[in-house]
């Protein structure tokens, strides 16, 4: 008889465990907001539309690069084969830009190093791992 009742406890924790975990949301993914570089007054800013965007505002640009638009695969940011989207708001027009001749830009893929809620380290391609902490 206190085996049968063992193994109805058991068993009704198991239902309630299984039911619980259902319910729970997955935690944001803390890529998705502005980012400082470690050791300079740079910012990237990621939306989860897939959008990479520069400056403390999110609206630098220069003359021949605005956005990046990315896709994520695990760790891994390509930037390759990806339509461009919309912006959620306009960028300003570049206008020292008449005379500057711009070849094609192609960013490589960036590897996600490593990411928590205050810092993010990332492999882009070009030499040493870049270190960015979460602006305000």
């Amino acid at each position: 008889m206190k085996n049968g009742y063992f193994f109805l406890l058991i068993l009704l924790g198991s239902i309630i465990g299984c039911h619980k975990a259902d319910s729970v949301v997955p935690a944001p993914d803390g890529l998705y907001q502005r980012w400082k570089a470690g050791n300079s007054d740079l910012y990237i800013t990621f939306l989860r539309e897939g959008i990479v965007l520069y400056g403390r505002d999110g609206k630098s640009i220069s003359c021949c690069s605005g956005p990046g638009y990315f896709r994520r695969e695990d760790s891994v940011l390509v930037f390759e084969d990806v339509v461009p989207k919309p912006l959620p708001f306009e960028l300003p027009v570049a206008t020292d830009c008449a005379y500057v001749l711009c070849g094609r830009v192609e960013l490589r893929d960036w590897q996600i190093i490593s990411l928590t809620a205050d810092r993010l380290v990332l492999n882009t391609g070009y030499g040493d791992n870049q270190i960015y902490i979460a602006a305000p």
